[in-house]
């Protein structure tokens, strides 16, 4: 029988975004699809909408939960999916309709295990729009400068979206205590489990970026953000630990992304004059310092910046933020994350 791919989908209160998503689904070049939607307690028309589909698509499968948390809905989904292979996506974003006949002919082609394809970011302006392509070619999970390219690239948006796998590789699940930052640390706990995949430039997700009352992100700058972002580190560390038991730096780079969103909160905290007691609280945590004793400062201001740090000296971290903030700009932060629409965002807010 020809490979099965399952596509696992969350939804909740999304009615008007699922039609157009279950569109880009049912009429994929690629057929022999497992469509399983996992609807998350939505109080509009969206279930209403998934069952019309489901009269005219027997590929989709309909599971509900009422856990209010994406991570418990999509392991619902990996838990029922019965694919060969596994993608993973939200209900309020968009496949090209190439996307798994394409991904799946690559994997069989380089001979792996997963894939990662890139991610079409779109505004709602639907013309401001930012393509995340990684650099083509094998990758070796044990391999160090491999995964540190890898790492830039899966830390460049934060999508899961962006990789098939065999299904038979995926020995984990999402990490549902946590409500940012679990893509990632599901990808690296799937790539434990694989020698090698491969990163092609390949257009396989349209991400949609909105804001709407029950996002996670629908605003960054507040308490739950860098209560989640902290929440998060353990878990990369574990994980990092498990791909590079002993390589410290490997494990900052594996552990990056959390420190350059919680030096961007801190940086955007000090701009707008609040939470700066909760940073202040927090900063203390002997993880956190843990891990930014990892970073290799490559500039004054880096050195400074992490010396503030392992000292928790607050008023030292807003005096070098609020003097380095005079040419608008934020080198200080790893992996260019200050080049990211999202991050300009957050500094255009701060000014207004």
């Amino acid at each position: 029988m020809k490979d099965i791919v399952s596509i696992i989908l969350t939804a909740k209160d999304i009615e008007g975004f699922i039609a157009r998503c279950l569109m880009s689904l049912v009429n994929q070049t690629y057929k022999n699809l497992e469509i399983v939607v996992v609807d998350d307690g939505s109080s509009d028309k969206t279930l209403e909408i998934i069952n019309s589909f489901m009269t005219k698509d027997k590929r989709i499968k309909l599971y509900c939960s009422n856990s209010s948390n994406k991570q418990i809905a999509r392991n619902m989904g990996l838990k029922n999916a019965s694919g060969d292979y596994v993608y993973v996506i939200d209900g309020d974003d968009e496949l090209p309709l190439n996307a798994v006949e394409e991904f799946l002919k690559t994997l069989k082609e380089k001979d792996v295990d997963a894939v990662f394809g890139s991610v079409l970011q779109i505004f709602p302006d639907k013309i401001r729009k930012e393509r995340y392509s990684p650099k083509e070619g094998y990758y070796f999970t044990k391999d160090k400068q491999n995964m540190i390219d890898f790492l830039a690239f899966i830390n460049s948006g934060e999508f899961v979206s962006k990789m098939l796998v065999k299904k038979e590789k995926i020995d984990c699940t999402f990490q549902e205590n946590i409500l940012l930052w679990d893509n990632n640390l599901f990808i690296l706990r799937v790539l434990k489990n694989i020698e090698k995949f491969y990163c092609k430039d390949i257009l396989v997700y349209y991400y949609y970026y909105r804001q709407r009352s029950n996002s996670s992100m629908v605003t960054l700058l507040n308490e739950n953000m860098f209560l989640q972002t902290k929440l998060a580190c353990p878990y990369y560390l574990e994980i990092a630990k498990e791909l590079f038991p002993n390589d410290k730096e490997m494990w900052f780079y594996i552990c990056s992304i959390i420190f350059i969103v919680l030096s961007a909160y801190i940086r955007l905290a000090i701009l707008e004059n609040k939470y700066l007691d909760i940073i202040e609280k927090e900063i203390n945590d002997d993880f956190l310092i843990k891990i930014i004793n990892y970073f290799k400062p490559k500039n004054n201001i880096q050195n400074e910046l992490k010396n503030a740090f392992l000292t928790k000296n607050i008023n030292k971290i807003i005096e070098i933020i609020k003097n380095y903030d005079k040419n608008l700009e934020i080198n200080a932060l790893p992996f260019g994350f200050h080049k990211s629409i999202e991050f300009q965002d957050m500094i255009n807010s701060s000014k207004k």
